[in-house]
């Protein structure tokens, strides 16, 4: 279990540097709508490492799929908002190293929410 709370830890300083880069940015919708579903998921993160409930299991049973989606569409939208000739490997790896290190954080919400049923 230390090693989930080490990734609490490196989630929520993340979503941070996110917040503050966001502020020192241009925030779109996008990006609100972005931070409040990393909160709810920082939230079952929490939930699932200290083993206490959070919401209802329906609810955490609707939000795993939406997360995983929406962190797909999200990183997608990102994408196709940079231009076309900034669009290259190195950005694209960017990429998927923030979607393969969401993919722990998705594994403990559906052991929280869709598994423990």
């Amino acid at each position: 279990m230390r090693i989930w709370k080490i990734y609490l830890l490196f989630s929520v300083l993340s979503l941070i540097v996110n917040l503050v880069s966001g502020y020192l940015s241009d925030v779109s919708v996008l990006d609100i709508i972005n931070w409040g579903i990393l909160v709810l998921a920082l939230i079952g993160l929490r939930g699932y490492i200290y083993k206490v409930n959070y919401f209802s299991k329906q609810f955490w049973k609707l939000f795993f799929p939406a997360f995983l989606i929406w962190s797909i569409v999200y990183l997608v939208l990102l994408w196709l908002g940079i231009p076309a000739e900034d669009q290259n490997l190195t950005v694209a790896s960017i990429y998927g190293v923030i979607f393969i290190l969401s993919i722990p954080q998705m594994i403990a919400l559906y052991s929280y929410g869709v598994k423990n049923t």
